[in-house]
């Protein structure tokens, strides 16, 4: 429109001028061709002006159109453009305000990128996330470590970094069918077997999958607990149900058999009174343990050690001269303190003296010693007696576990003696160790760090 008008106006006056001209021609009289000269000129320069100013249009047009659009992409808020400024300042501010939201964007695109390697850092267990086409997008280091995969791994095919053909399967399975796809797994090493849960999860935006997400969390603790706990419950309920048993069995004998002889129903009534109190021991050891497991002793103190052991070895004296065993101390840390509860310090001596007088034959010989050494003091419990099998010694400190159940039953142990004393020693941060050989006696040394 604007073209058809700026055209009309440009034949009109060059119409104008020819008329014009035509006429002083005709019509001229001595001296008017000096005006006829100006008309021609003047009509020249008229449609030079028109012509300059079309041209001036179509350059600065596109400017503006321009500016427009990068002040919508920009920032429509831009007050910096006034009325007055011509269309290159328009456009240079607009520019640079275009700029300055492409910088911010920048910036909080590294930041939110930053923050997701540091989230993926941080989560503890292996993730590796893939595109539709199963290509590497990111991974963290604990993936990159339990999978051994390249540096280099992004944009490779998952089958090439994470060399586990059935998790490849996993992710097409969630990718299919759009939904999380689970599976327990053992891992084997050199050194040990794992229990890992495998999830494979698809990556859904706006409804629509882009890719999915593998993760590989370590549960063999969790597992492991979970069977001590079932092994912790059926072995309560047998100990529980041992004891139980021998004294419903003789309380029915007294109860029906009225002819009994007083010495007979006497040593009944002895057995009873013996699987009473083991009873209650096993009761009082098992909320020992729980009371350990949660947190739930005495408050921290200084405790003077070989204070501790000089109690345990009066109070067990008695025992073991029973057995015509020769108890005796070699003490060397007067001075030594560890910072933990005197009782339950006092208890794990007990413990550990016990449980040698128990398997040490008669007219053996258990010593208790104290040794400082660096910034630990250790405690060390060693006799003569049976010892113990390499096989036993791994689990020796578990609950309930007996190198010699028939034994340990008929010495009125519980089983959980050296449990405590793991417990023990592990909340003071501490250590225990065991060297034993069958026929050959043990040595058990607890190394407890000094307050």
């Amino acid at each position: 429109m604007k073209k058809s008008i700026f055209f009309a106006i440009v034949k009109i006056i060059c119409v104008a001028a020819g008329i014009i001209l035509a006429a002083f021609l005709v019509w001229k009289g001595p001296g008017e061709e000096l005006l006829a000269l100006c008309i021609i000129v003047a009509s020249v320069a008229l449609i030079g002006i028109l012509l300059a100013w079309r041209t001036a249009l179509k350059i600065s047009k596109p400017i503006t159109d321009t500016t427009r659009l990068l002040r919508r992409f920009a920032d429509e808020s831009v007050t910096d453009i006034k009325p007055e400024d011509d269309d290159a300042q328009r456009l240079a501010l607009g520019v640079n305000s275009l700029a300055g939201l492409l910088d911010r964007t920048a910036d909080e695109l590294s930041h939110s990128n930053s923050s997701l390697k540091a989230i993926l850092k941080a989560i503890p267990c292996a993730v590796v996330a893939v595109d539709r086409e199963k290509k590497v997008v990111m991974f963290n280091t604990m993936a990159r470590d339990f999978f051994a995969m390249p540096e280099d791994s992004e944009g490779k095919y998952f089958i090439e970094c994470v060399r586990y053909v059935s998790m490849e399967k996993m992710i097409d399975a969630a990718l299919a069918t759009k939904k999380n796809v689970e599976e327990e797994r053992p891992i084997f090493s050199l050194e040990s077997e794992s229990i890992y849960r495998i999830t494979a999860a698809p990556i859904k935006i706006q409804n629509k999958v882009s890719g999915a997400v593998l993760l590989a969390q370590d549960i063999t603790d969790i597992r492991h607990l979970e069977m001590m706990r079932r092994d912790f419950a059926a072995n309560v309920s047998h100990e529980l149900k041992t004891p139980l048993t021998v004294i419903n069995g003789f309380l029915e004998t007294i109860k029906t058999e009225k002819d009994l002889d007083r010495e007979t129903r006497d040593k009944f009534l002895d057995i009873i009174s013996l699987e009473t109190d083991r009873l209650s021991r096993l009761i009082e050891d098992i909320l020992t343990l729980s009371e350990i497991e949660t947190g739930t002793i005495s408050r921290l103190e200084n405790v003077h050690v070989d204070e501790q052991i000089i109690k345990s070895v009066q109070l067990l004296q008695k025992k073991a001269q029973e057995k015509n065993i020769l108890l005796e101390t070699n003490l060397n840390c007067p001075k030594a303190v560890v910072l933990g509860s005197a009782d339950r310090v006092t208890q794990m001596a007990i413990n550990l003296i016990d449980n040698a007088i128990k398997y040490t034959t008669d007219g053996g010989r258990v010593t208790v010693g104290t040794n400082k050494t660096g910034e630990h003091c250790m405690v060390t419990v060693e006799d003569n007696g049976i010892g113990i099998s390499m096989e036993d010694q791994r689990r020796l400190f578990e609950r309930f576990y007996r190198a010699d159940k028939s034994r340990s039953r008929e010495l009125g142990g519980t089983g959980l003696g050296l449990s405590i004393v793991k417990h023990i020693v592990s909340s003071m941060n501490g250590r225990v160790l065991v060297k034993s050989a069958p026929g050959k006696g043990s040595v058990f040394t607890v190394i407890l760090p000094l307050a």
